[in-house]
Formats: structure tokens, C-alpha cells, sequence
């Protein structure tokens, strides 16, 4: 699943990728997939199974919980939580 625009709502679950593209923005209480790369914003509960990837320019706020978290340079973790 890839989301390039503006998506809210209270839960977005996937067994695959989430990407968020640059011009993404992902507001939602909990999201639950099997991978995430974030390129534009996604602020919320994030649980991934295998791996988190934030992309430089990329932006995360809230709970994050995954085994595998990769951040490039420039990317921003806001107010998170990580486990």
C-alpha cells in the first residue's frame, strides 16, 4: 500500500508495505503492517512486524513498536515512543 496524499483514520492494517510517500501523510491511531517505509509524515501507534525504514526527510511522532528500525540521515523521530 502506498499513500502519496493525506489519509486519516483510527486504524490502517496491512500484512505487506506501507509506504508513505514524500508527499504522504498518515494520521491514524494505529497501524499495523508487516513493513513501513516512511518517506513523508505518519504520526500515531506504529506496529510493524519485520522493519521500519524512515527515509531523509521522512517523519514519525507517537508509538513505535518493530524488531528492525533503520533511519537515514535527516530522518526525525518527534515525540516517539520506540520499542
Amino acid at each position: 500500500m502506498r499513500v502519496d496524499g493525506a489519509l486519516r483514520g483510527a486504524r490502517l492494517q496491512t500484512p505487506g508495505v506501507l509506504t508513505v510517500g514524500e508527499q504522504g501523510r498518515v494520521d491514524a491511531k494505529d497501524v499495523q503492517v508487516g513493513e513501513a517505509t516512511i518517506c513523508g509524515h505518519l504520526s500515531g501507534r506504529l506496529s510493524a512486524r519485520r522493519c521500519v525504514r524512515i527515509a531523509a526527510g521522512g517523519r514519525f511522532s507517537g508509538k513505535l513498536i518493530t524488531p528492525k528500525l533503520i533511519l537515514e540521515e535527516g530522518a526525525v523521530l518527534e515525540e516517539a515512543d520506540v520499542e
